[in-house]
């Protein structure tokens, strides 16, 4: 660190072959046994949905960044396939934060299909915490 300040992380290119990691609230799990998140895990805020860049993160350091690590579980998605989604497109950018060298973003309308989608992509990686 130069003069006690963090340094500013580069923005990398994500390639398809990559892994996003998404907190999910535990009231955003399904109920039903097969611990799907539901579609409304899958929504923007402040432009974009924001996730780790699994390169930089891990499930468990992904998790305990949110405000009460216990009350969420975490999903992996694979930046090809979200690439993949055409209506509305999909892209991600790589946005590092001075705290976060895997902030990564997700821009696109997320319209009840691209929520379906979604959540078809997901692979769930720490399960619904349970209540």
């Amino acid at each position: 660190m130069a003069g006690g300040k963090r340094l500013k992380y580069p923005k990398e290119e994500i390639l398809d072959g990559e892994t996003l990691l998404r907190r999910v609230p535990e009231h955003l799990f399904e109920e039903d046994g097969s611990g799907k998140p539901l579609p409304g895990a899958f929504t923007n805020m402040g432009g974009g949905m924001s996730t780790d860049w699994e390169r930089h993160s891990s499930p468990e350091a992904c998790r305990a960044r949110a405000p009460s690590p216990d009350k969420f579980g975490v999903v992996s998605l694979n930046v090809g396939a979200i690439r993949q989604i055409e209506d509305p497109k999909q892209t991600v950018e790589h946005a590092p934060s001075k705290k976060n060298q895997s902030h990564t973003e997700v821009f696109g309308e997320k319209t009840p299909g691209v929520d379906i989608e979604l959540v078809d992509l997901a692979t769930v990686r720490i399960g619904r915490p349970s209540k």
